[in-house]
């Protein structure tokens, strides 16, 4: 079968499926897009304005605001983790006592991730800090 062919039959059984199972695969072609469109624009050092027309184009305004919103918490979470790693390896390093140490990083982890949530997903890159491994930071 040539790939016309493929690419005729794949559009004719696309066309078959009930039409919620064709939205849903809509959908995530789209998203896939947007994913892969967004990765080659930042892999360019494309801008955000760029970024922002690019979602707009995809995706609409509702849901170009909610990533912004999403690309905000995440810049927010990655500083928050990287000072917050920063401080903690200072109070590590330092001639505190152990007892001292443990309640100085406690504050440090109530300072800056007071959700209990936050603090167990913390825990994930602290071990990955201290293994020296990279940071899992969605980007």
């Amino acid at each position: 079968m040539s790939a016309q062919e493929k690419a005729a039959r794949l559009s004719e059984l696309f066309q078959n499926l009930p039409t919620d199972w064709q939205d849903n695969l809509k959908a995530l072609s789209q998203l896939e897009d947007l994913r892969r469109l967004t990765q080659e624009l930042k892999a360019r050092g494309g801008r955000a304005a760029e970024l922002k027309q690019l979602r707009l184009n995809l995706v609409g305004p509702d849901a170009t605001v909610r990533l912004e919103q999403l690309d905000q918490e995440r810049q927010t979470w990655k500083n928050n983790v990287q000072q917050y790693l920063a401080e903690r390896d200072q109070v590590l390093q330092s001639t505190l006592s152990d007892q001292a140490k443990r309640q100085n990083i406690l504050q440090l982890r109530q300072q800056y991730f007071p959700e209990k949530q936050q603090q167990l997903r913390l825990e994930t890159f602290e071990m990955i800090h201290d293994q020296g491994g990279v940071l899992p930071f969605a980007e």
